[in-house]
């Protein structure tokens, strides 16, 4: 854990929670945002609107699959599996928009928690230069929505995902995740 823009955080998420409940109640939404790029991470500090579109919930049957694949096959076997799932896509600034390939949405206390895992577009450099990024082939977002309908969260761009004693763990591959601020549902 060391190199600038490198060092990796642990961010115990669980996606048993996030992932493992409500599924299809709230299908085709909008969310909107201000991601903010915290200093120090790879590229540089900046802010961009983000554009989140999910037309279709994972059920509990598609995590508990794909949980079992990453317990048996790895991490690798999870990311191919990934590519034939869609249940949405994620747009930042005026990027093309990339498919998420998990969506689960739970409500608790009045409060909805959002988790979202994408199998992240690799690039041409990462791949010819063989870079460590290549070990962090997901992206994963984590959003908590108020009553009124806005919130905030945090979108890691590049993660890894393993399995730890029944709960998934996301690290990032820069120093903190990116915030996503102003979030409103639509």
């Amino acid at each position: 854990m060391n190199g600038k823009g490198i060092k990796t955080s642990l961010i115990a998420a669980i996606l048993a929670v996030g992932l493992a409940q409500a599924g299809g109640a709230f299908a085709a939404e909008r969310i909107t945002g201000t991601l903010a790029v915290p200093p120090g991470t790879p590229g540089r500090a900046t802010t961009l609107p983000v554009s989140i579109y999910i037309y279709d919930y994972s059920t509990a049957e598609e995590v508990t699959r794909l949980n079992e694949i990453l317990t048996t096959k790895g991490r690798e076997a999870l990311r191919e599996e990934l590519w034939d799932l869609e249940k949405g896509w994620l747009r930042i600034g005026d990027s093309l928009g990339y498919p998420i390939a998990v969506a689960r949405s739970e409500t608790t206390d009045g409060k909805r928690h959002i988790v979202l895992l994408a199998d992240r577009p690799i690039q041409f450099l990462e791949s010819w230069n063989n870079s460590r990024s290549l070990d962090y082939p997901f992206s994963f977002v984590d959003v908590q929505i108020n009553q009124d309908g806005t919130g905030e969260g945090q979108l890691i761009p590049a993660a890894k995902v393993r399995l730890l004693s029944n709960t998934i763990a996301v690290e990032s591959y820069a120093f903190q995740p990116a915030r996503l601020l102003g979030v409103r549902v639509r």
